[in-house]
């Protein structure tokens, strides 16, 4: 294993921070990458040539594996959060870890940026301990050593800690496993839809056996997704609620203080556990057994069937 080079400078000590973060972060020993909730942990990465960007030109068929990589590995060595959105310009480049672990698998490819009404999602805190900053560039790694620690104003213990990451992690797995299901759903509406247009394309209509199925299958999949998410498009005010909504609630009422989880908490979370196990399962049966007529009724009409997938774990 290569020496850590000089591209990870040190950062100033950051003083707890004016919004109550508690967890701060420092390298091993602390003169490098400290920080606060409120100031992320900053690692200025000075690039080397080798290191810049690829060309624009460079198409997806001949697309070289990333040059420069920046994850965070747990105690064991697993990694926990790679760090996107490097700067891969030659000189100096910041980024920065929020002492997050990654964030839940989107519903929507790219879906990782900030919202109208809110910060981009975030996977759980980290909790206190050593972690390992693992730079690679080129197939060469470089590691430290990274010290996340309570900061000393904030009240708290860490039992309090484990049982608020253990929530948060649960939380997070049980909203990705949802994303991955309504992904799944999504691309089965953008099927009908594409078979719909091939449908008048081929002078089919479609009309009669094929409409009546493909409005069943449609009427069925918006059921479906509406147990699980609140419809594209519609505000918070027009629309109750789903689940996905409420995890993702939840999941901000938990991380919002450096606590264990409150009774209720934990009584809404076994609510919302039972009520996404019934809807995943009625979304399994309805990708299972939900569409064989359509399919049978498509191919009568020499129209190519229609697949129900979720993306893989």
């Amino acid at each position: 294993m290569a020496s850590w080079p000089g591209w990870i400078r040190s950062a100033p000590t950051s003083a707890a921070s004016p919004d109550g973060g508690g967890l701060t972060a420092a390298a091993a020993p602390a003169s490098a990458m400290p920080t606060s909730i409120g100031a992320p942990p900053d690692v200025a990465v000075d690039a080397p040539p080798a290191a810049k960007a690829e060309s624009d030109t460079t198409t997806k068929a001949d697309k070289k594996p990333e040059r420069v990589k920046l994850e965070i590995l747990d105690a064991s060595g697993k990694p926990i959060r790679t760090v996107k959105k490097l700067g891969l310009e030659k000189g100096l480049n910041r980024v920065a870890w929020d002492l997050r672990y990654d964030p839940p698998f989107p519903r929507k490819e790219g879906d990782e940026g900030p919202s109208e009404f809110g910060p981009p999602p975030g996977g759980q805190y980290a909790l206190p301990g050593t972690y390992i900053a693992r730079l690679t560039v080129d197939g060469k790694t470089y590691e430290k050593p990274v010290v996340v620690r309570v900061d000393p104003l904030v009240k708290t213990s860490p039992a309090a800690l484990q049982a608020q990451f253990e929530m948060s992690s649960a939380l997070l797995a049980t909203r990705g496993e949802l994303n991955r299901t309504l992904r799944g759903l999504d691309a089965l509406k953008a099927q009908i839809d594409e078979r719909r247009r091939l449908a008048r394309q081929l002078g089919l209509g479609p009309e009669g056996e094929l409409e009546a199925e493909l409005a069943k299958v449609e009427s069925a999949l918006k059921d479906v997704t509406g147990a699980l998410a609140r419809p594209e498009g519609q505000p918070g005010y027009a629309s109750p609620s789903r689940l996905s909504e409420q995890l993702q609630g939840l999941t901000g009422d938990v991380d919002n203080a450096f606590a264990a989880p409150t009774a209720a908490q934990q009584a809404y979370f076994r609510e919302l556990q039972d009520g996404a196990r019934q809807a995943l399962a009625r979304a399994e049966a309805f990708q299972k057994d939900g569409l064989v007529s359509l399919n049978e009724t498509l191919a009568k009409s020499e129209l190519p069937s229609v697949v129900a997938r979720s993306p893989r774990p």
